[in-house]
């Protein structure tokens, strides 16, 4: 019996270990990431993607069962990318916040060199390929953002927040979502 569980054990050890090895196995082995929230603390809301691709960015209420407001984000030094911690299969595998230079404001797409952007000592997100336009408020439309002049303003200052994920809270979400699927095929 004893032998039984020892080898359970370790079964399930070992699949712990290649799931971890396998995150950001297609990475530069370089390159380290970390996971958090891009949130305004003036206005209390947090950036989540646009509900389609090349859709603006949306500000949202920050919300712990959101994994939208999820961005992962490289621990390097230089301008970083904000990439969804989660895409939707219509997004694509590797997709972040952009600066399209067309339209002059960011937009969800795949990552690239417009994807780069820089967090100031004012607390600002600031464009690598612009340096003179900040994450903000879009004018028109409150609720997305936009790349306006920076400014200090409310609407320009961010927190980038770890996100430490819980363990419980993660497989209790797990469950529901079986027992949800469950219920939908009865």
């Amino acid at each position: 019996m004893s032998r039984y569980l020892f080898l359970c054990f370790l079964i399930l050890l070992l699949n712990y270990v290649n799931y971890v090895i396998s995150i950001d196995a297609e990475a530069n082995e370089n390159e380290r990431f970390g996971f958090f929230v891009i949130q305004n603390p003036h206005i209390n809301k947090c950036i989540r993607p646009g509900l389609e691709p090349t859709y603006r960015p949306q500000f949202v209420d920050c919300d712990d069962d959101d994994d939208n407001i999820i961005w992962k984000i490289s621990l390097n030094d230089g301008p970083v990318s904000f990439e969804m911690y989660k895409p939707d299969k219509k997004f694509g595998d590797k997709v972040c916040i952009n600066y399209n230079t067309t339209l002059s404001t960011p937009i969800i797409d795949l990552c690239n060199d417009y994807s780069k952007f820089i967090n100031n000592d004012d607390g600002q997100i600031v464009s690598a390929m612009n340096e003179t336009l900040c994450f903000g408020k879009l004018e028109s439309e409150e609720y997305k953002l936009g790349l306006n002049n920076c400014e200090i303003k409310d609407d320009q200052i961010w927190e980038i927040i770890p996100v430490v994920f819980d363990k419980k809270k993660i497989i209790e979400k797990k469950m529901r979502n079986k027992k949800m699927k469950i219920k939908n095929h009865l």
